[in-house]
């Protein structure tokens, strides 16, 4: 047993806590799952409120749909590279990163982490190979367990913007069982089969989008929003138009409501 290590894990554990803007970032996300009810809905919060606690690009979720069923797994990204390809690859039931990452976590009885700067007791040097061809560049997983000890869901976020280390475990432990309750409510709600069969294709809200919101929700018109964020009143037209479709809002107003509820806005 190494001592000083576990030491040292000891002590990070007894600091571990949330201050100033984490902790409103906390509430907000606990409230607005609250909310989430479809797979759409889902993908906005994870992608929205979750982002200002734990910035990331991909969320793979994975959810035990039988006790002796093997995970199904579902994709929120807006990145355009981590494609169908991709994602099969990742995880591909005996080669893919993903379940090599959920054993990990099942026989440690801890978070998975890969990337730079992730201290070794969070991953097998075994693992840099598959994330290295994945192309995620960095992981930072876990689950919820069961009764019986075993995983019923896993949560792995990619290309996390933050260090890797004890910190981001501690917002796992945080998230994970708000992701897991969410996620079972969502797919509960979904018609047999329905909620799984679209999951990869969900449209995201893009960065420019929120923008777009952001100066909706002030009151701004489509020609002072093309001159606050130098686009043409055209291109804002289209922005809004896309914001109605993806947010299924029936008006400018509407969409706002929608975004503050599911956290793409701040209230």
């Amino acid at each position: 047993m190494d001592f000083n290590n576990n030491t040292m894990v000891l002590k990070e554990r007894e600091h571990r806590t949330l201050e100033g803007e984490d902790q409103d970032h906390l509430v907000a996300i606990i409230n607005s799952s609250l909310r989430v009810a479809n797979i759409h809905h889902f993908f906005s919060w994870s992608q929205g409120a979750i982002q200002f606690l734990l910035p990331h690009e991909i969320l793979v979720c994975g959810f035990a749909m039988g006790p002796d069923l093997p995970m199904r797994f579902m994709r929120f990204s807006s990145s355009r590279y981590f494609d169908e390809t991709r994602f099969s690859e990742v995880c591909h039931p005996e080669e893919g990163l993903l379940p090599r990452m959920i054993s990990h976590s099942n026989e440690t009885g801890h978070a998975c982490m890969l990337g730079t700067g992730a201290p070794k007791r969070y991953f097998e040097e075994a693992l840099l190979p598959l994330l290295e061809h994945s192309e995620l560049r960095s992981a930072a997983a876990d689950g919820q367990r069961g009764p019986d000890g075993r995983l019923k869901s896993y949560f792995c976020f990619s290309r996390v913007e933050m260090p890797l280390g004890s910190h981001v475990e501690y917002l796992l432990q945080l998230l994970v069982p708000f992701l897991h309750t969410t996620l079972s409510r969502v797919i509960a709600n979904e018609e047999p089969d329905a909620g799984m069969a679209g999951v990869q294709n969900v449209p995201s809200v893009t960065a420019r989008e929120v923008q777009v919101l952001h100066h909706i929700k002030l009151g701004k018109t489509n020609q002072q929003i093309a001159e606050e964020l130098a686009l043409s009143p055209l291109t804002v037209k289209n922005h809004v138009q896309r914001i109605l479709r993806k947010l299924k809002a029936s008006n400018r107003g509407h969409a706002v409501t929608l975004a503050i509820n599911i956290g793409v806005l701040k209230a």
